[in-house]
C-alpha cells in the first residue's frame, strides 16, 4: 500500500486567477487553504493582512464602499514576500534586545567568575 502526498503551493492555487482580476477578500479566502485539512481560509484572515499585516508587510487593497478588493497580482506578491525562505535578510534585533543580550552575557560571566573563585 503506497501513500501519495500531494503538496500544493499557493502559486498553484492562484494559477487560474488572472493578475488583473479584482476580487473581494472573501472570494480570495475561499480559494486559499485553511489551517484544517479540507477547509478554506476564514474570510477574516485576509482582512487581518490588510489591517495589521505580517512581518511589516500589508496586503494592498482597493475600497469599493465597505468592501476591500484585491488584485490577483497583489495577493501573489504579498504571499511570496511573507513565504518562509523568501530571499530577504533576517531582521536586525532592536537596541533593547541587544542590550538585554549583553546584560545576560555579563551576568553569566560574573556568575562563572564567582563560582571559579569559590
Amino acid at each position: 500500500m503506497s501513500t501519495t502526498v500531494h503538496t500544493t503551493t499557493v502559486a498553484d492555487l492562484l494559477d487560474g486567477a488572472a493578475d488583473n482580476e479584482l476580487r473581494t477578500l472573501a472570494d480570495w479566502a475561499s480559494i486559499l487553504p485553511g489551517r484544517r485539512r479540507g477547509r478554506s481560509m476564514n474570510a477574516r484572515v485576509p482582512l487581518r493582512w490588510v489591517i495589521k499585516g505580517i512581518r511589516g508587510r500589508r496586503l494592498p487593497t482597493r475600497r469599493c464602499g465597505q468592501r476591500h478588493l484585491c488584485l490577483g497580482r497583489d495577493l501573489r506578491e504579498f504571499l511570496a514576500a511573507i513565504a518562509p525562505g523568501a530571499d530577504r535578510a533576517a531582521p536586525r534585533p532592536s537596541q533593547r534586545a541587544l542590550s538585554r543580550r549583553r546584560e545576560r552575557r555579563a551576568a553569566v560571566a560574573a556568575r562563572l567568575a564567582k563560582e571559579a573563585l569559590l
